[in-house]
This record gives C-alpha cells, structure tokens and sequence, in this order.
C-alpha cells in the first residue's frame, strides 16, 4: 500500500483494522458497497441527499444513517450505559470506552488509541509538531496584563 510522504502507513489493513471490514475469503474491493464507495471518495460523487438539509452523501446507508439524527432516532443502545446511537458504528466506537480496547496504534511510539483519527491527529500534533486542529470547548479568559484603565470624565 503506497503512503504519502505526510501521512506515513498508521497501520496495517491485516492487523489492526477491525474485522468487520473484511470477510477472510472476499478481497476487501468486491464486498458490497466498498468499491462503490471508493470509487466515489475520488470522483467526489453524492448522488444521495438529505431533503431536510443540504447535506449529501456517497452512500445510501449514511443517509439513512443521517435522517435518523434529524429524527432524534437511536435504535443502537449501550448495554453498560444510557447511552443511545444513531448508528451501529457510533456505539461500536462508544463500547471501546467500557472494554478499553484501543485498536490503533501510533507508527512511530507505539501509542495506543481507541479511535484510528485520535493517532491521526497525535501524529500531527506529537511527531509533526503541528498545532492541534482541535479549539478547546472552554473559553479561556483574556490574560491581565496588569494595566489599568483610567477613566475620563
């Protein structure tokens, strides 16, 4: 599998990407909906879209997926927890934080993580040295910079 020179190989597709992506017998291109997809991530085709917002999709089933968040539907229910999912991989993902399964692992140190885009951005921010693409959800407070304001009547 050819790597770019700015994103190295993460991982590798036999180790430790989860099984689900691929059936022992059947190459990974000839499943249903995978080479489709493929071929549409590089085309830039979403022939399917949502007629409550404009957003659009590559596939059918993300759609599905997505009009279940305009509904306020969540059929995937945690068994450890409350917490309910609009799609199976959403709490595929959330279950990691009850097993402490961490699947993906950093190329360079070996970091562990339990989603594949948390060793992209380690990766950036750790061994890139870039900035965090992330903004903090708490605002912080201006510094002081001790200077104080006069009045002017």
């Amino acid at each position: 599998m050819p790597t770019s020179s700015r994103w190295p190989l993460l991982f590798t597709q036999s180790e430790n990407l989860p099984s689900r992506t691929r059936s022992a017998d059947t190459p990974i291109t000839q499943q249903k909906g995978v080479l489709t997809y493929h071929q549409r991530k590089h085309t830039g085709e979403t022939p399917y879209a949502c007629t409550l917002c404009p957003k659009k999709y590559a596939l059918h089933e993300y759609l599905k997926v997505h009009i279940r968040k305009h509904k306020g539907e969540t059929p995937y229910e945690c068994g450890e927890c409350p917490k309910k999912f609009a799609d199976k991989a959403a709490l595929s993902r959330h279950l990691r934080v009850h097993t402490g399964e961490k699947p993906y692992s950093c190329f360079h140190c070996g970091k562990c993580f339990s989603q594949s885009n948390s060793v992209k951005v380690h990766i950036q921010t750790v061994h890139f040295k870039e900035p965090t693409p992330y903004k903090s959800k708490m605002r912080r407070k201006p510094k002081d910079n001790n200077m104080d304001l006069a009045i002017i009547s």
